[in-house]
């Protein structure tokens, strides 16, 4: 049985008990009226002997004798009604704070759930997007390397007098001529390390011949802007790879690579020849 029902009970209960109580009482009052003695035994009629006859103040007296207890027995009975519709107040107020109270737990859980899922969401997209950022940077590798290949084949730098450089070896500092070989000798990250290992070392060598007043010339120029462009779209995806090739990249120094062939670039420019633009063989 709910509270709400044993309310009701309680309600009905005084009712009845209050009007049986009211019943009884007006069933006395008549009895009273009626075994009373006569305040004019000449008149006819019980009306006209027990109660047309009475005094204004008497007629009020009698019924303020008959009535007023009936009145109490209402207050009563309205006092015990409004103290159990109070308690019946209360109750739903403790049961309504103990939902809301469940209701804000859950709530909380919810929250807690959210974020949980939100964290797995997050933790999702980015390993998506380093797994995207790997595969893009193992096609951009390929790509530079073989925009490398291509350069490495008409691309050497000469430091010194004509007649020490009759010969074009690759990389052989020795004899004056600075070329570069292809990175494929290097798997993965490693292609883009030992481009990058070669467009220095070449960089610092010709710093090295312009401080020692050497004469530098360099031919097979071209291509050096489209590696750059590779290269630079390599170090903005080397911002979103994954831990390991992070370390990986930083093992090999493949870092900042469009920088490096930018500042060869730079350093041919302001201290070499460019043989592609003279008339004499190199």
């Amino acid at each position: 049985m709910t509270d709400n029902e044993t309310a009701d009970d309680k309600k009905s209960a005084i009712i009845t008990i209050i009007g049986v109580a009211s019943a009884v009482w007006l069933l006395v009052c008549v009895w009273l009226f009626w075994v009373a003695a006569p305040c004019d035994a000449t008149q006819a009629g019980w009306y006209a002997r027990n109660v047309s006859c009475l005094a204004s103040n008497e007629m009020g007296d009698s019924l303020a004798g008959a009535f007023a207890p009936l009145a109490f027995l209402w207050l009563i009975a309205a006092v015990f009604l409004q103290r159990n519709e109070l308690a019946a107040q209360r109750q739903e107020l403790r049961e309504s704070r103990a939902v809301a109270a469940q209701q804000v737990e859950e709530a909380k859980k919810n929250v807690d759930l959210i974020g949980i899922q939100t964290g797995i969401l997050k933790d999702e997209r980015a390993a998506k997007i380093e797994k995207d950022a790997d595969e893009d940077l193992k096609e951009l590798i390929e790509t530079a390397s073989k925009i490398f290949v291509d350069i490495s084949r008409v691309f050497s730098v000469a430091v010194g007098p004509l007649d020490r450089n009759s010969q074009k070896q690759p990389y052989e500092p020795d004899d004056g001529v600075y070329s570069m070989a292809g990175p494929y000798v290097e798997p993965g990250v490693g292609r883009l390390g030992r481009i990058s290992e070669q467009v220095l070392m070449i960089s610092v060598s010709v710093l090295e011949a312009a401080q020692q007043g050497e004469e530098i010339r360099y031919s097979g120029f071209h291509g050096f802007e489209r590696l750059i462009t590779v290269l630079s779209m390599i170090d903005d995806v080397n911002t979103r790879v994954s831990a390991p090739t992070k370390a990986e990249l930083m093992r090999v120094s493949a870092i900042e690579n469009a920088n490096v062939v930018k500042n060869l670039m730079k350093h041919l420019t302001e201290k070499a020849i460019n043989m592609d633009e003279q008339d004499s063989p190199f």
